[in-house]
């Protein structure tokens, strides 16, 4: 965990509670790694979980006698992950039931994001929406 700034310590201190948290980690974590570690290893509740990747600083290093010169060196790169804290004892709200897929909101979607050829796979969907239905019942055919 990274240095928090005094308030978040006495915030900390008082309620035993932080809604949220900084660490410092390898760059190869990812945030589902990072919020499963703390669920499970840690038992706490993450609501959600922000990096910023940063790259090792710049340092240089005089070289001795036969090989004098200077030699320019990076220090190991590095992740910093935000973690926000869900409230104790808080349910998180259940998520809004999807609204069914219609013609009018594909097209709007294919146009809100400029899919172009992209979106093949949704203009395959709106062709099987629009398309007439089915005669039911057997074929007649007309002699």
């Amino acid at each position: 965990m990274m240095r928090q700034p005094e308030e978040v310590m006495q915030e900390i201190k008082q309620t035993g509670w932080t809604r949220e948290v900084t660490f410092k980690t390898t760059p190869n974590v990812t945030k589902l790694e990072i919020k499963a570690f703390l669920t499970d290893v840690y038992g706490m509740e993450v609501e959600r979980v922000a990096t910023i990747n940063y790259l090792g600083r710049k340092f240089t290093v005089r070289r001795h006698k036969r090989n004098a010169g200077f030699i320019t060196m990076r220090a190991d790169d590095w992740k910093k992950a935000y973690v926000t804290f869900a409230r104790p004892g808080h349910l998180p709200p259940a998520p809004a039931p999807a609204a069914p897929a219609t013609p009018q909101r594909m097209l709007a979607t294919i146009r809100k994001y400029k899919l172009g050829p992209k979106a093949k796979f949704l203009r395959h969907r709106l062709a099987a929406v629009t398309a007439p239905a089915a005669p039911e019942g057997p074929l007649q055919l007309e002699p």
